[in-house]
């Protein structure tokens, strides 16, 4: 009897090696789904592939893609996305969008300065002169009182016709200078003509300087006019001279925000016939940039009215102001017509405002 055990134990020993049964009663030549690993595979985990994982893939690093990485994003790198670059986004760079902000100059450009490109801008501009800058009295047209929002002025006075404060920004519309002026300048269409070139999020303000009837000693550096007393320079008539109360405006407009980009002037009427007018001229333009901190920006100067006036002559003093101020440039007043020997029609104003824009939108190169 005993020996009939022994039989049926080897006998049975063998059956079991002979048919490399897995314990589940099938056989592992066959998709077994109900072994340890659930696999086709002996590599006794629980996928079908010749490795020592259970991620699904032909390699060991422990995803579900064959890239040879710890990752699952089917790259070659270990940082989680579909790219190569070795960041945390889908594009050429880390920061999350799809550029890889670089230029062919630095070939590193960065998002914070591709963003600094986009923000708007408060493109200043420095009136000066003497009345034809300030502006012709009791001269507008409906045409003149349209405005843009993105054109400011920098208060001249308090006017309650217009709801302006002095040194307060508000949107432009004549008079750009005082309120009993009531007309318009050159200043009034070269501010529209402007915004036009510039980007629609962007703005400019213009300062507003101009004192009618001045001389240029009045808009010298350290300088007291003979005449001082002749002129009122707001708020309140304290100042020494114009030079100073224009420094202090543009300097607050500065603090604001903005960027001085050129200085428009027009004065001479004056100063008929002197020929130091010019290197006078010269002096506050290097002036006003060393004490504002500007670079080469452009100065526009325009001729004085043509004709049988007193001043006509002074045009050729106007036109040696680009052979001694870097980046001056001159605007022509042919064809424009006078109310008198000195002052411009309203539609030659328009014309001539135009004309000033013209020539700082080709010397800005926008």
């Amino acid at each position: 009897m005993a020996k009939r055990w022994q039989i049926l134990v080897v006998f049975t020993i063998f059956s079991l090696t002979a048919c490399g049964s897995d314990g589940d009663n099938n056989s592992d030549s066959s998709i077994d789904a109900s072994d340890a690993d659930s696999d086709t595979d002996t590599d006794s985990d629980s996928d079908s592939d010749s490795d020592s994982d259970s991620d699904g893939d032909t390699d060991a690093d422990g995803d579900s893609d064959s890239d040879g990485d710890s990752d699952s994003d089917g790259d070659s790198d270990a940082d989680g996305d579909s790219d190569a670059d070795g960041d945390s986004d889908d594009d050429t760079d880390s920061d999350g969008d799809s550029d890889a902000d670089t230029d062919t100059a630095t070939g590193a450009l960065t998002d914070s300065a591709s963003e600094a490109d986009t923000k708007p801008v408060f493109h200043l501009f420095l009136l000066f002169g003497q009345s034809n800058m300030y502006g012709y009295a009791d001269n507008i047209e409906q045409v003149d009182r349209e405005e843009n929002p993105r054109v400011k002025v920098l208060g001249f006075d308090d006017c309650s016709a217009t709801g302006r404060i002095y040194n307060k920004w508000d949107i432009a519309q004549p008079p750009l200078h005082a309120c009993w002026v009531n007309g318009i300048g050159i200043g009034d269409h070269f501010g529209k003509t402007m915004i036009d070139a510039y980007p629609e999020k962007d703005s400019i303000g213009l300062i507003p300087c101009a004192i009618p009837g001045a001389g240029i000693d009045l808009f010298r550096k350290d300088v007291t006019a003979s005449n001082r007393g002749d002129f009122f320079i707001p708020p309140d008539d304290h100042w020494g001279g114009a030079y100073e109360w224009m420094i202090v405006r543009a300097k607050l407009a500065l603090e604001s925000g903005g960027v001085i980009d050129g200085i428009i002037f027009h004065q001479g009427e004056s100063d008929n016939g002197n020929p130091g007018w010019p290197d006078k001229v010269k002096e506050i333009v290097a002036d006003i940039k060393a004490d504002l901190g500007l670079d080469d920006l452009p100065f526009v100067a325009g001729e004085l009215l043509y004709g049988d006036s007193g001043s006509n002559g002074h045009n050729k003093y106007v036109n040696q102001l680009p052979d001694i101020i870097p980046n001056t440039h001159v605007v022509s007043a042919g064809g424009l017509d006078g109310v008198d020997m000195f002052h411009f029609t309203p539609e030659s104003y328009r014309t001539f405002g135009k004309r000033y824009g013209e020539a700082m939108i080709s010397a800005l190169g926008i």
